[in-house]
């Protein structure tokens, strides 16, 4: 006598034994943990260079971290959605919009940082 598992829910089963969607939402949620950290450690460094203003920065970053966390979450659940949808049409994935916006924030830090060190070395 076999025992027969019930049928998978069509919403809950994996696209691919890989779980490429699965590590990818994964790592987006990383970043937008690393965005926080680091917004974080700005807040504990910079305000002996930038005073009050130090709030700007770290508010941006943490505003940016909830931000990816919250598009990662909708992102993967299309992406999953579509890949295991029963439609055969085509449908788009998510853009590289998300993408664009980290590496864009990315190169704002670094360049804030590095008017922070300028502004704050005392030249003899």
């Amino acid at each position: 006598m076999t025992e027969h598992s019930p049928a998978p829910d069509q919403g809950n089963r994996l696209f691919d034994p890989g779980l490429q969607p699965e590590r990818t939402a994964l790592a987006w949620r990383r970043t937008g943990l690393a965005l926080k950290a680091a917004a974080l450690v700005a807040m504990r460094i910079m305000p002996e260079a930038l005073g009050a203003w130090a709030v700007l920065p770290a508010g941006l970053g943490l505003t940016a971290s909830v931000w990816v966390l919250i598009s990662t979450h909708r992102r993967h659940v299309k992406a999953h959605r579509t890949l295991v949808g029963s439609n055969t049409e085509s449908v788009p994935l998510p853009a590289g919009a998300l993408p664009f916006t980290i590496a864009m924030l990315v190169v704002a830090g670094g360049v804030a940082a590095g008017a922070t060190v300028l502004a704050t070395t005392h030249v003899r």
